[in-house]
């Protein structure tokens, strides 16, 4: 994938996670990228 041009693939209208699920997602990203997901 290019550069600068990263989307998720999620319609948020249908998705609501369970707060496990949630926390699992984050902890699929970099740690540097968690801090701004509130």
């Amino acid at each position: 994938m290019k550069r600068g041009v990263q989307r998720w693939a999620v319609n948020i209208a249908r998705w609501d996670p369970s707060e496990a699920q949630l926390l699992f997602c984050i902890f699929l990203l970099p740690p540097h990228e968690r801090p701004p997901i509130t």
